[in-house]
């Protein structure tokens, strides 16, 4: 399944190159892949071993996954937030006021969509990542959705995290896709 995934992206960059896709098109299907693969195998930790075999695999995983995308398509593909849990993702003010432009646009018209901004000689386009039902076991709110045990793990492996007291549906942060 995965390596079926990886030659969609391929033949995607190749149609990218030839000019047949647009830069939002590709980007999408990135963050896509990188969303699904997340998914995917936090749905399984946490199956296996619940939200402490899942916040591991994040630890240990997430990022490395992100590499192994932007390695495999050539574009750069980053997750960044203004709530990190990881003080890797937080945002600049630049993807800052990215973020609050699409959040303005939620409020305007119910969707959050992405965004293409052109500086420093690239694109990048940025893709909402928001709150669904799965994530408000480690996303949600303590006591309510985050059970005792898993905010003791949190602590332990994120000692300055930010990214609780999200409700379903809320804009988590977005996939920062880098185009050169």
């Amino acid at each position: 399944m995965r390596t079926i995934y990886f030659l969609n992206l391929l033949v995607l960059v190749t149609c990218f190159e030839c000019g047949n896709v647009t830069k939002e098109t590709l980007a999408v299907q990135v963050a896509s892949e990188l969303k699904q693969g997340l998914q995917k195998e936090l749905r399984q930790k946490m199956e296996m071993g619940g939200e402490v075999a899942a916040i591991q695999y994040c630890n240990l995983k997430a990022i490395p996954l992100s590499l192994e995308i932007s390695k495999s398509t050539g574009f750069q593909i980053r997750r960044i937030t203004n709530k990190p849990r990881n003080q890797i993702n937080l945002m600049t003010e630049r993807e800052l006021r990215s973020f609050e432009l699409i959040q303005s646009e939620f409020s305007k018209t119910g969707k959050y969509n992405p965004l293409v901004e052109t500086f420093d000689g690239a694109t990048h386009v940025y893709i909402p990542i928001t709150i669904g039902e799965n994530c408000l076991v480690c996303h949600g709110e303590p006591g309510r959705n985050v059970k005792p045990k898993t905010i003791e793990i949190l602590k332990k492996l994120y000692p300055m995290d930010k990214a609780l007291d999200y409700k379903l549906g809320d804009l988590r942060g977005l996939f920062d896709v880098k185009i050169n």
